[in-house]
């Protein structure tokens, strides 16, 4: 059988060798911090020394500071930094590549305080982090859509419960020949019922049974564009623009939602012809 033998690196050996037997002798002498290759020694008192950071300065006071002197100080900070960027460009060499990014270093060290700051206050006053109404998390971001969407169904058909729609559409105008479907589609998804009215005498397509008004109501109704959606309280207590021009359904949805927060929740008298 092979006898097994102790692998002692002969540099440890050497070293433990020359050693001062004194250094030896003293208490608590491997326990002592690791300075290099067999070189101990304990920590000097009053020691500040930190690791290098990247920078020659990674504090910032924190002393009070008006606005004048902070954009003075700021101004300098980005003044030299971009002095040295030219001389770097103009002579690059280490030395001046040193300078740079030195003085990169100091940014880029105060910018990384000024996130360990955000961190803290976020932990320390919570209000500021709202993970509820503003998540992070892609899974928390797709259930706030998801909730937020199943909440604007729920206030759109309270809007069809409460209102109807008036069409006002030309033949001619090809941004109401493209809405007139969508404008349906809203209609049926969500139960509203809409009134189709033409300003040139024309048959729609999709809203059977269309009528014709006067010039003069619809100057006094204040449409000066086609297509136009009026939206009607049916006790007939509130009338309002909901919206004009080529829309897409999610638009209309969207605009349907914003205009039940203003005129019902805000109680904001939003009326047409004003």
């Amino acid at each position: 059988m092979r006898k097994r033998t102790c692998n002692i690196p002969m540099f440890l050996l050497i070293g433990l060798m020359v050693l001062p037997s004194r250094a030896i002798a003293e208490p608590g002498f491997f326990e002592q911090r690791y300075r290099g290759w067999l070189w101990f020694e304990e920590k000097e008192e009053g020691s500040n020394s930190k690791p290098y950071s990247g920078s020659k300065s990674n504090e910032v006071p924190d002393e009070e500071i008006t606005v004048e002197e902070a954009k003075g100080e700021v101004e300098s900070i980005i003044k030299e930094l971009e002095d040295l960027r030219y001389v770097y460009l103009a002579r690059p060499n280490y030395k001046t590549q040193k300078a740079y990014r030195d003085k990169l270093g100091e940014i880029m060290d105060r910018g990384i305080r000024m996130q360990e700051l955000w961190d803290e206050q976020n932990f320390i006053e919570p209000e500021y982090r709202d993970l509820v109404n503003s998540p992070e998390n892609v899974f928390a971001v797709k259930l706030n859509r998801k909730i937020k969407a199943e909440a604007e169904k729920e206030i759109i058909k309270q809007f069809a419960r409460d209102y109807e729609l008036v069409f006002f559409y030309r033949k001619s105008c090809p941004r109401s020949s493209e809405f007139e479907p969508v404008l349906k589609s809203f209609g049926d998804t969500h139960g509203i019922k809409i009134e189709a009215v033409s300003v040139d005498g024309s048959e729609s397509e999709y809203f059977r049974g269309s009528s014709t008004v006067s010039q003069d109501l619809i100057n006094k109704l204040g449409i000066s564009a086609t297509p136009t959606v009026i939206a009607i309280r049916k006790d007939a207590r509130k009338a309002f623009e909901l919206i004009r021009g080529f829309v897409t359904l999610s638009e209309l949805e969207e605009n349907t939602v914003k205009a039940w927060h203003i005129i019902e929740e805000k109680g904001i008298n939003v009326g047409v012809g004003r």
